[in-house]
């Protein structure tokens, strides 16, 4: 008999979105690292999307738990470019478009 699981991706990337909102990170990661292994890290990228448009404020909490879980490929694959240079500590200047603020 040949048992194989089987990821229901669509329920994977809410459960993703999710535990990143509620600044469950330790869980994010991980499923994070299984939606990747099974092939599926765009995924990542579109939970990524959703935080951002939303202005979810615990996804830099996230990018930076990945970056320090040994996820860095994670952070410089899925995530917009100023994340991976925020992390990789090079000097950025951060605007609020909206408001035409720098952060």
């Amino acid at each position: 008999i040949d048992h194989r699981g089987y990821l229901n991706v669509t329920d994977l990337s809410g459960e993703l979105y999710r535990k990143v909102f509620e600044g469950d990170f330790i869980n994010a990661v991980n499923i994070s690292k299984t939606l990747e292994n099974s092939g599926n890290g765009a995924s990542i990228s579109d939970v990524v999307t959703k935080l951002l448009k939303e202005g979810k404020r615990n996804t830099t909490q996230y990018a930076y738990k990945l970056w320090d879980s040994d996820a860095r490929d994670m952070v410089t694959n899925y995530f917009p470019n100023a994340f991976k240079n925020i992390l990789d500590q090079d000097y950025v200047k951060i605007i609020n478009k909206k408001d035409s603020f720098t952060l």
